[in-house]
């Protein structure tokens, strides 16, 4: 009977996820990714012109121009669109495409819960906030969050004041001054009116106040951030989420090339939303979106399903995704356990975030209960923009120098530094809960660059599968030299480090594709080195 009955559940489970597969596709649109230099309006004329005419294939906007992703429109009747999928598998110029399809906002809150902000005490906000309450980094350049969701309410008390400004652009001149192909974008965008007039809805209120609900202000509550400036996507679908993050894009992009003097500092997006049991290989232009952000310095956090199932078996968009540059969380209650309702997985989600029953901000300057999984994902992404905000004096600096490379460095400190918890452990990459103070130390010791003996005092994780971590002292500044070798003695990896005045005493070494084995790691320059040892699985 026990037999049985498992086979039972796992036909009913399997049966339920192959049933969640299919999401409300937006009729006769499909996103499409060309190979580099291939222009897709010319590439549209052309096929209509030849062979499939009867499909009334017709371009209808970019999406992406640094990757080459555009919206394309078709007639959807006599079975066109398989045929059209023919037509974009086969042909080369064609890097990959999908279906239009709209997404889950993940808000699922519940009345039963205790609606308090216990959960900024259990991630130990207020020791961060001993050393920052953020807004600004170090040297004083405002740090800000994108967050894409359904809706917002921008005139609430607690985050009108906290509401990105954009000051590259005169508002309401009727002029797309910042020349980034919006017009009077000050706050950001709204894509369902496909004007600067954010939509009004709940649940992004909802999550934002988590990041960045103005702090010690006598009203409501408090997000993780005091202060920080939010920028507000509005948006349903994914061929407009695509345009979001573009824009988010080219905004850190301005930045950084500009020295700072033009864009945005952005350093994280939230997104609270989902396809539950889709993987990131049925959605790969959303799922590479991903990269494109991380190269320019940008984290995205995210959340997994609402449901009770293993994201490693199941599925579930964008946690299936394996970008590094993602942090993918899962909903923990004030007893630090995985809620019931919340989806898992030891290789897909990382880490563990509050916050089933937290209480936020509602439309009409009002607070109520929140929870689910798109509590979650605003506790990291606040996180993030909070370490930025330390009094790390190198931070901003290495962040222009390599953006990328910062982003990994802020992800990990918020990795490794959560409180380890038995109720995540199997069904996290890390078995760790979110815990921001300790991770503003963390941070802040890595800061201090004070220079003593040549040393590695940390090397992690190891046994290490993907990226190696390692941090040290140096006598001096200057340029060293990092060594991987075998154990046949053969030279298999090498990396420059050039240790600077502020900053880091902290490298990482990419090891995801040296075979399993016992490798040593030498460092130093000149006649002086140290070494350690190092299993790769």
């Amino acid at each position: 009977m026990r037999f049985f009955c498992l086979i039972l559940i796992t036909f009913l489970t399997t049966h339920l996820f192959a049933q969640q597969r299919e999401y409300e596709r937006i009729p006769g649109e499909v996103l499409v990714q060309m190979q580099a230099g291939v222009n897709a309006e010319t590439w549209v004329l052309k096929q209509a012109a030849q062979f499939t005419s009867e499909l009334g294939l017709r371009y209808l906007k970019p999406l992406s121009t640094r990757a080459n992703i555009h919206l394309l429109g078709y007639d959807e009747s006599m079975n066109h669109r398989s045929v059209l999928q023919d037509v974009l598998r086969q042909d080369p110029a064609i890097q990959g495409f999908q279906d239009n399809t709209v997404v889950d906002f993940r808000d699922t809150p519940n009345d039963d819960q205790y609606f308090r902000q216990w959960d900024m005490e259990k991630i130990d906000a207020p020791r961060a906030w001993e050393a920052t309450t953020g807004g600004t980094t170090a040297n004083g350049t405002p740090i800000v969050v994108a967050i894409m969701d359904s809706g917002f309410d921008t005139a609430h008390v607690d985050l009108e004041a906290n509401l990105w400004n954009n000051p590259n652009e005169i508002p309401n001149d009727g002029v797309d001054n910042d020349n980034n192909g919006y017009v009077d974008d000050i706050k950001g965008w709204d894509f369902f009116s496909n004007s600067p007039a954010i939509a009004p809805g709940s649940h992004g209120i909802s999550t934002t106040a988590i990041v960045g609900a103005k702090g010690n202000n006598g009203e409501g509550v408090t997000g993780v951030n005091w202060d920080v400036d939010l920028m507000l996507f509005s948006f349903r679908n994914i061929a407009d989420l695509v345009l979001a993050y573009e824009y988010v894009i080219e905004q850190r992009d301005r930045f950084n090339r500009s020295g700072g003097t033009e864009g945005a500092f952005v350093v994280a997006t939230n997104n609270s939303f989902g396809q539950t049991g889709i993987r990131c290989e049925q959605q790969p232009i959303w799922g590479a979106m991903y990269d494109q952000l991380g190269a320019v310095g940008i984290l995205s956090s995210s959340g997994v399903s609402n449901q009770r199932f293993d994201v490693d078996e199941f599925g579930d968009m964008p946690a299936d995704c394996t970008s590094e540059y993602l942090l993918i969380s899962c909903n923990t209650d004030e007893n630090d356990d995985l809620d019931d309702s919340s989806a898992f997985g030891r290789n897909s989600v990382d880490i563990g975030s509050p916050g089933e029953g937290s209480i936020t901000a509602k439309p009409g300057n009002t607070y109520g209960p929140f929870g689910g999984n798109s509590a979650a994902p605003p506790h990291v992404t606040g996180t993030i923009a909070l370490l930025y905000a330390s009094s790390c004096e190198g931070l901003e600096e290495s962040a222009r120098i390599d953006p990328a490379g910062t982003a990994l460095l802020i992800k990990d400190i918020i990795l490794q530094s959560g409180d380890l918890l038995g109720s995540l452990e199997f069904r996290t990459l890390t078995g760790r809960r979110l815990n921001i103070g300790k991770a503003m130390e963390d941070l802040l010791e890595s800061c201090q660059n004070t220079l003593g003996p040549l040393t590695i005092f940390n090397v992690f994780p190891n046994p290490v599968q993907d990226e190696l971590t390692v941090e040290y002292t140096s006598p001096e500044n200057g340029s060293y030299r990092a060594e991987v070798y075998d154990a046949l003695g053969q030279l298999v990896r090498h990396k420059e480090i050039m240790v600077g005045e502020v900053g880091f005493r902290r490298f990482t070494i990419d090891a995801s594709t040296l075979p399993a084995g016992t490798y040593f790691l030498r460092f130093g320059r000149d006649d002086s080195w140290v070494e350690e040892k190092v299993v790769v699985y």
